[in-house]
């Protein structure tokens, strides 16, 4: 779920939201919005396209500060196969 008090949170994104597009640029995977919002700074207002229930709906979000989370994805080294599907899944590439 999202965190409570988060930006997204704040402004209605919902855990279950689909982001499609982000000021009218498509995303096609995490690593892509997250390297779309690396460009902006926070105060920043973007527009976010998402499908909610199969449903498109868009919000305009002012960008926050992304609080730590205290923890990060590393691969292991020797990825069983559901590890690597799950990777791919989740980031959007393959581990290398």
């Amino acid at each position: 779920s999202l965190p409570v008090g988060t930006p997204a949170y704040d402004w209605g994104l919902n855990t279950d939201d689909v982001i499609i597009a982000v000021d009218g640029e498509q995303i096609m995977s995490r690593n892509a919005l997250d390297f779309y919002l690396s460009q902006k700074k926070v105060g920043n207002k973007i527009k976010v396209s998402v499908f909610r229930h199969n449903r498109l709906r868009e919000y305009e979000v002012t960008l926050g500060k992304t609080p730590a989370s205290g923890s990060e994805i590393v691969p292991v080294e020797n990825p069983t196969e559901e590890q690597k599907r799950l990777y791919l899944a989740y980031m959007g590439e393959s581990l290398k």
